[in-house]
């Protein structure tokens, strides 16, 4: 019969304990900055309470896999049926999913709802502001773009077994994951509010 480690079983349940919460504050921390910038204000916020930690989190996750449906429907469907189809169509399939995402999220933390992050309003919004949504997707594609190239460069210069390397690309994703996060959806807040007669949304 095999034994339970029971020190290394409580670790590794202390770090998902912590990785939930630290990701539970972000997602809050991120519904804070796109709801003070859809109401027009420039300014970050400085702290987040945790009263809707929770509510947010599970707004956000919610959505998260809403937008990215298909390309989880699609995997499911061909695993059951074993379809050997195209890596392209599950490609396609995930950039649309990154496409969808921002503004499903954007309308989730608005109205304080997952059921918000369905396509009528999503594709509603982004067919009414398809030049400024665009370049909010463009941004942060770009910077990922700039984080993988200096990641190669830096690799070709160190080597992959470098104690160094392994830092780096764990320092800095997380900290562009921050950055372009926060970014993104002030910039998504920003648009909202010069537009949201044009989006309609809610009426003022």
């Amino acid at each position: 019969m095999m034994s339970i480690p029971i020190p290394s079983l409580v670790a590794n349940i202390a770090r998902l304990f912590v990785l939930l919460i630290a990701a539970g504050y972000f997602f809050h921390f991120l519904s804070e900055v796109v709801r003070v910038a859809a109401g027009g204000d420039s300014e970050l916020p400085e702290t987040s309470s945790g009263e809707d930690m929770l509510q947010d989190a599970v707004t956000w996750c919610g959505a998260i896999v809403l937008g990215f449906s298909p390309w989880w429907g699609f995997h499911l469907l061909r695993w059951w049926f074993a379809w050997d189809t195209p890596a392209e169509v599950s490609e396609i399939l995930l950039l649309l999913g990154a496409f969808y995402s921002p503004m499903a999220l954007l309308a989730a933390t608005l109205f304080n709802s997952v059921l918000a992050a369905n396509p009528l309003y999503v594709f509603g919004a982004i067919f009414k502001l398809p030049r400024q949504y665009l370049t909010c997707c463009l941004l942060s594609a770009s910077v990922i773009v700039v984080y993988f190239f200096l990641s190669a460069v830096i690799m070709a210069m160190l080597g992959p077994e470098s104690l160094l390397i392994i830092l780096f690309v764990h320092t800095i994703s997380a900290l562009l994951l921050v950055y372009v996060s926060i970014v993104v959806m002030h910039q998504l807040g920003t648009v909202y509010y010069k537009n949201r007669a044009k989006i309609g949304w809610f009426r003022d």
